[in-house]
């Protein structure tokens, strides 16, 4: 596919590769996981970037609960 994403592609590549429940959207990437894996995973998305470009944007927010929170939880009431 050749739609000018080629970052993106390659972001969610990583993403994919590590395992964790995800969800690509249209303008963003939901990942589900303990914080550690997180961190963990954006250190390998930085890597990656790195190897790619001079600078980036690396937009990123956390829904951190002690009792856990998972994608489908958020998201049953509206599917």
């Amino acid at each position: 596919m050749n739609h000018g994403y080629r970052l993106v592609d390659a972001a969610i590549e990583v993403i994919r590769k590590s395992g964790l429940n995800h969800l690509v959207g249209p303008s963003e990437t939901t990942v589900e996981g303990e914080f550690e894996e997180i961190v963990e995973l954006l250190r390998h998305l930085t890597t990656e970037m790195e190897k790619q470009v001079e600078r980036f944007i690396l937009d990123v927010s956390f829904d951190y609960a002690r009792s856990g929170v998972s994608i489908s939880e958020k998201t049953a009431p509206y599917r």
